[in-house]
């Protein structure tokens, strides 16, 4: 990966760190202490793997594909 994706990596890593138990919470993260509830670990990805992007049916055309490759650089916040 480029070194411009540096500030993406950052962002997936403390994306993660977040989800994951700490010593200072006795038996939760940080996300469950914030939110309230457990962390979905479900979306998990490797940084700088390869994704699809899907393309709405009203941006292509009848025999265009349906996804563009793309890669992974971080996690939407909602």
């Amino acid at each position: 990966m480029p070194n411009s994706f540096c500030a993406d990596a950052v962002t997936v890593s403390v994306y993660i760190k977040n989800r994951l138990p700490t010593r200072a919470l006795v038996e939760k993260t940080p996300f469950e202490a914030w939110h309230g509830s457990k962390p979905d670990l479900s979306n998990f990805r490797i940084f700088g793997s390869l994704a699809y992007a899907w393309t709405s049916p009203s941006l292509r055309k009848k025999l265009d594909d349906h996804a563009k490759k793309a890669v992974m650089i971080g996690y939407t916040d909602t």
